[in-house]
């Protein structure tokens, strides 16, 4: 019977209402909820892979509590993702989930991708000798029986071993990223596969995580460069939509107009759909060809102006619940490593100006970090209010969608009311929270609720690129 459920879910026979639980934990919901509703609002997490458990100077032997970006800006990213791949190691494993686990506890957002090795060649690369596991995504979906079914048996087992005991070990909300980057062909769930193969790999793995009663994870669908929803699960099977993009605006496979387009259409997709839209992977690369690009010897303002800039300045991007960079990893230790960000110590060329630069997203005020967090999660009945960001540096013209609420239920849109200590300073509106600077000063602004208030100090200043 389980085998037949399983096909008839893979098939699109059986919606996935009709599989009898909910898809999602109340926790789960409350956080898909929340994340809408900062997004909405103009929010975006930065985050990075392995952010606590790599560094570029340390690799597997990293932090718990720091990471790179907490040693240059002193505080960690919002977002964090680990990989499944890792978990081979035991010992990283521990590390890895109890530095997520310490992560969540202080208000960042957790996810996993999972670079799974291949059957036969034991690689998730599909290139030269690695070519035998090339239609490995036809062969697990191909016959629904496990028992005579060794590929399918395999994944499986993978998933009874391995992903399945992470997920109900941390319990808490996660974001999984499974078979990303699709419309690339070197991974063997890719373009190889083609697209109704890999729809029914993505469903049958949805599927069966819930109904093994996995009820902690958002779904994230993530393609690469080109946004081809003909690889789109459907939205019964999606919660979020991902892009993962590298050297956007600097070379030929994502020019501006091509990352506009493309990251729009998620961006845009993901809206009509009720979905989250998020940039899943994005960086600078070391390229050894005839146009060199490294960070940050060629382009120290690589965040700033090819990232944040190209995202926040097109109204058809700008609604993006995170951006994630990869991990900082220096394998050799010899210095030939890909720093996606600035690290302490970094002595390349252009180090001062990319650390500068990364200052400066840093204290953009719609970027956030683990401490800038609003309150994701929490009771209910909770009478007490916050205010996000605290402390915004604005220069005069300049507008901000203030956050705040009852914590536990301010992503439910409750009835609050704003003031400003002096409007001709920064004036809010009552009802939405929006923030108009209009001459430099200072203004105390709050919000209140059931008796209780809350409050952040606007800073109006000339410049708003200086932190006060």
């Amino acid at each position: 019977m389980k085998r037949i459920v399983l096909l008839l879910l893979a098939l699109g026979v059986l919606g996935v209402a009709e599989a009898s639980q909910p898809v999602r934990d109340e926790a789960t919901d409350a956080l898909y909820a929340a994340l809408k509703r900062m997004t909405a609002s103009g929010y975006t997490m930065f985050g990075m892979a392995n952010a606590l458990t790599i560094g570029y100077n340390n690799n597997k032997e990293g932090f718990i509590e720091s990471s790179d970006i907490r040693e240059v800006t002193g505080d960690n990213p919002a977002f964090v993702e680990s990989d499944l791949m890792w978990y081979s190691d035991p010992e990283f494993r521990e590390r890895d989930i109890e530095a997520l686990r310490r992560a969540y506890e202080r208000g960042a957002v957790i996810g996993y991708c999972w670079h799974l090795g291949g059957r036969l060649s034991g690689t998730f690369y599909v290139d030269g000798p690695n070519a035998v596991d090339r239609d490995l995504a036809h062969r697990i979906v191909a016959n629904p029986d496990r028992a005579s079914n060794p590929d399918l048996d395999w994944f499986l087992t993978k998933l009874d071993t391995l992903a399945i005991p992470v997920f109900r070990e941390l319990g808490f909300p996660l974001v999984f990223r499974p078979f990303h980057e699709m419309t690339g062909e070197w991974f063997w769930w890719g373009s190889g596969a083609g697209r109704e193969t890999y729809k029914q790999l993505f469903r049958l793995t949805v599927d069966y995580l819930r109904e093994a009663g996995v009820r902690n994870l958002l779904y994230c669908w993530a393609p690469d460069k080109d946004a081809d929803f003909g690889y789109y699960p459907g939205d019964d099977y999606v919660d979020v939509l991902g892009y993962d993009g590298y050297e956007p605006g600097l070379k030929p496979y994502l020019t501006p107009e091509k990352l506009t387009r493309e990251l729009g259409r998620i961006v845009e997709y993901a809206a009509r759909h009720d979905k989250l839209a998020a940039w899943t992977e994005v960086g600078l690369r070391t390229d050894a060809g005839a146009e060199r690009l490294a960070y940050p010897t060629s382009i120290p303002d690589f965040w700033t102006r090819y990232v944040w800039n190209a995202v926040k300045n097109d109204p058809r991007t700008d609604r993006l619940a995170w951006i994630m960079c990869w991990y900082n990893a220096d394998w050799n230790g010899d210095g030939s490593g890909v720093p996606f960000v600035p690290y302490a110590g970094m002595d390349k060329e252009g180090s001062e100006a990319a650390l500068a630069d990364f200052q400066r997203l840093f204290h953009e005020n719609r970027i956030l970090f683990e401490r800038r967090m609003p309150p994701l999660r929490g009771a209910k009945d909770d009478p007490a209010l916050f205010v996000c960001p605290q402390h915004p540096v604005l220069a005069p013209g300049d507008t901000l969608t203030l956050l705040g609420g009852p914590v536990g239920t301010w992503y439910d849109g409750a009835e609050v009311s704003w003031h400003s200590s002096d409007p001709s300073v920064a004036e809010v509106d009552p009802h939405s929270g929006v923030v108009k600077a209009l001459r430099p000063g200072y203004a105390v602004v709050s919000v209140e609720c059931n008796g209780c208030t809350a409050s952040t100090r606007v800073a109006v200043l000339p410049d708003n690129r200086t932190n006060e």
